[in-house]
Formats: C-alpha cells, structure tokens, sequence
C-alpha cells in the first residue's frame, strides 16, 4: 500500500487479506495464512474505524482457530470482537463451537458440516452443508423411494458419523448420513411419499440444496362459511398488464394476493451492516417489517408472515423456506445498504436473476378476476411456465416497490437516488415459488441518512412507501385479496 491515507485503503488491505486466505485454503500453505493474518491485523490496528475491521477479526478467529492452532491469538480476538463491536458471550460461544466442529478432511477434499433441513405437509429442503465445493453423484432408487448423494473425497464431521435424523412428515420419513467409503460421504434421503425433486448449489460456503415437493396437490378448497351480515363483495377487476406489457399466467388466471411474508434481513450474530453512528441494519429493518406487517393487515386485510418478529439469527436458506411452507403469495426481504462512499445515498429494488454489473454482485455476495387460487398455487396449475411467470411478476413488483420507496425516501433524505430495479442471484431469494424482491430501502453508511433513521417517525414513513408499493402491486392483479387461506400460521 503505498498511500496509507488513500481513501479506499482500508478495503484495499482487507481484500488482500481475503486473497491470501483464499489462496492459503486453495494450495494449503501455512504461509499464506500468516500473510492473511498480516494484512487483517494490520486493518484493525490502523483503520480501527473502517467497516471491516468487524468481518476481519472474524477471519482473525477462523485462522487462528482452525489453521494457525493459537487459541492465545484467538482468545485476544473474541474479546477485541466483544468489546469492539457488543458480541455477546453466548454469541462468541456459539462461533468457537461452530468453528471446533471443523475437523480437517482428507488432503485436498472438503468436510460435511452439517445436515438441515425445513419440513410440512407440501414442501420439504434439505440443506447439505461444506467447507468446501465438492464433486458429487446422485440418484434416486424405489424400494423404497429414496435419493442419496455421494460425495467424492469427502469427509464427516465427528458429530455426523452414522448419524439418522428422524423426520417422519411431510414428504420426508429421514435423512441418513454415512462415510460410506474413506473418501466418500454418502446422504440418503428416505421419502415417503410421490415427489419431484430439484437440487441446487449455493456457495460462501458451499450448499448442497435439495427442494421436494408433491407430485399432485388436492385442488379441494373449505368452502368458506358466509358471514352473518352478507356484504356484497366489490365486482372483480380484470389485472393489468405488467408494465413490460406482459399478460402473464398470474394476470391471465386472475391470481390475487392472500399472503405476504416479510423478511427483515441479518438477526442475532449477522448484524448486517452498521452505520457510522451505530445503528445496526438488522434493528433498522425489524423496526420497519413489524410497522410495516401492522399496515399491511389492517389496511389490505393480507396475512402477514415474518420470518423474524425479534433479535434472532434465521439461516438464509430458512427464510425462503418459511415463506414456501406458508404457501406465501409474495416475499420481500428487507435490507439496509452500505458504500464505502459514505455521501452515497439512495434505494434499489433487487428481483433474482443473474447480476448484471460488478456493483450488483458486490451486494448480491453481502447479503427467489373471481377466482380464490393464489400465486402459490401456479406451479401447480401450469408447472411447464412458471419459473418465467415468476421472474416477470417478480420485476413488476421490484419495478413498483422501487417507485414507491424512491418517492418515500425523497421526503426524508435529501440527496437520495433513484438507483433503480437491478437482479441479482441473491440467497435468500433463490427456491421462492412466489414472486419475490429484496429492497434496499437506505444507505445507513450516510451519516445523515443514519441520523433520520435514528427517529421512529422517519422509519415509519419509510415503512408506508414499501406498503403504497406492495399496495399497488395488488392492484395491478386486480386489488382482491384471498381470505380463506385457513392452512396457513403465523411463523412466529
């Protein structure tokens, strides 16, 4: 670094010590850990104010625990963190756990962390969890039904050996993990019922993702009793086309809105980003999800689902999988963004698709007229096209929700930007079987922008403008909402 005082060197020494470590995993060299470790103590030590230092006592820990075996360096990190930035013992204990439970897998193969998964009646996924990418065969066998993967020079984690986790609901009787060869895992999911099976991959770590869902659905609706006063419903509205002109499936069947689930982003451990005064992106955005949940139901009348209502950490994959377990009608994740260009200021409405710009991905890898059928049911009815009638209806409603929330935040924030609808291949986003979008309502690393955010009535004018969006959006499908979704809970 030869400008120490170069605006953007703090980021600069934290890359590099992010390449070092990458590089020290990739060619399992001790030196290029201690390298890392250079560059990330160098951070903390001379730009104690930038907003890596948080993530690079992380990665402090993470090489002194599992690489370097110096828990004296590695305890001196877990106080700096605690102290720096208010971790709490039960969080500090929770990493040291997650990191002990990382014992080092053959040369040059990767280690089965960890099996998760979410379950009902109608949606099951299973997440296989890695350090590290791995090469891997599958198949599904009958008698009995079931799908197994094998992994290719691979290794269990000590707590996984032999291990069966006893599911029996849904489509799901068990999953059965083993060390099936030296250098073969081998997962076996026992089904127990018809299903259709779709398998993806997620990285930063590496994710093998296994969705299930029933072949066939019972189309047999409850027949909602009529209420004691008979109000004449308002006369159904033919939906709009999109504003691309699109007539799409959901339009032309006359689906409608019955239930939202909203996700206010990070939680618990994941703070998300922090502003330079100290709000934390997962407050923010708790705070406008419960305001905005109150609108939503008492004006629209829609069931309203929240993947979080409190200060607790929900994997990423567990979000979409909430929102497909409520056979929810949208999902919208709500974020807080953060540019080392602290004069920045502005908001951005994400829909999944393949980024298109390097600045989207940077954000992406911080952070899917009468009738009572719902959105959640159009895989169902015409499964051959409904991941492209998803992506449309999901730009529609990211091109609405931005309209909205630009015309909302003007109020507040005087130097705010229209930075427009952008996809991106967000996790949280990926697997939702309804249209979904991911908003960035704020840029809190804005000093000025931070400090409005700070005062209840300001984050309250915020939540409004993501309700006039989501409102508008209903509109556009003809403005009903659907009420006997009696299947359906509240998350929490």
């Amino acid at each position: 670094m030869k400008d120490p005082h170069f605006r953007g060197a703090g980021e600069a020494i934290y890359q590099e010590g992010v390449l070092y470590q990458k590089a020290a995993a990739e060619f399992a060299s001790p030196q290029y850990y201690r390298t890392a470790e250079r560059r990330f103590r160098l951070l903390v030590k001379d730009y104690p104010g930038n907003p890596r230092c948080r993530d690079a006592l992380l990665r402090l820990g993470e090489i002194y625990t599992l690489h370097l075996n110096d828990e004296t360096a590695a305890e001196e990190t877990w106080k700096l963190l605690a102290k720096a930035y208010r971790y709490s013992a039960a969080a500090l204990e929770r990493i040291r756990k997650e990191l002990a439970s990382h014992r080092s897998p053959a040369e040059g193969g990767s280690l089965v962390r960890n099996i998760r998964f979410w379950t009902t009646a109608e949606y099951t996924r299973v997440s296989i969890d890695m350090d590290a990418e791995a090469q891997y065969e599958k198949g599904r066998l009958s008698n009995p039904d079931r799908i197994y993967f094998d992994i290719s020079k691979a290794k269990l984690n000590s707590d996984l050996v032999n291990r069966v986790f006893d599911i029996s609901n849904g489509l799901l009787k068990q999953v059965r993990v083993g060390q099936y060869k030296p250098d073969v895992v081998r997962v076996v999911l026992d089904l127990s019922g018809e299903s259709a099976s779709t398998v993806d991959e997620l990285r930063d770590p590496f994710r093998i993702i296994v969705d299930l869902r029933p072949v066939s659905r019972s189309a047999a609706k409850t027949i909602p009793k009529p209420p004691a006063t008979v109000i004449p419903p308002p006369l159904p509205k033919a939906a709009a086309p999109t504003s691309q002109g699109d007539r799409t499936l959901t339009r032309t069947l006359g689906l409608k809105i019955g239930a939202i689930v909203l996700d206010p982003g990070h939680g618990g451990r994941d703070l998300g980003t922090i502003g330079p005064g100290g709000l934390a992106e997962k407050d923010l955005v708790l705070s406008l999800a419960l305001s905005l949940k109150k609108m939503i139901e008492g004006q629209i009348g829609a069931e309203v689902i929240l993947t979080r209502t409190d200060d607790t950490f929900i994997s990423l994959e567990e979000r979409t999988a909430i929102a497909n377990r409520h056979k929810a009608d949208l999902f919208i994740s709500i974020h807080a963004n953060s540019s080392r260009n602290r004069s920045v200021s502005g908001v951005e409405t994400y829909y999944l698709d393949f980024a298109r710009n390097d600045a989207d991905r940077e954000i992406a890898a911080r952070e899917n007229a009468t009738t009572t059928s719902n959105i959640s049911d159009l895989e169902d009815l015409i499964k051959g096209i409904a991941r492209a009638d998803k992506s449309a209806e999901s730009r529609e409603l990211a091109s609405i929700i931005q309209n909205s929330l630009y015309a909302g935040a003007r109020k507040l924030f005087r130097s705010t930007q229209n930075r427009g609808v952008r996809s991106a291949p967000f996790i949280v986003l990926i697997g939702a079987n309804m249209p979904s979008v991911l908003a960035e309502v704020a840029f809190i690393s804005n000093p000025g922008d931070e400090r409005l955010l700070t005062k209840a009535p300001n984050r309250e004018q915020l939540a409004k403008a993501l309700f006039s969006g989501i409102e508008a959006y209903m509109k556009t499908l003809g403005g009903n909402v659907v009420h006997n979704r009696t299947d359906n809970k509240s998350e929490q």
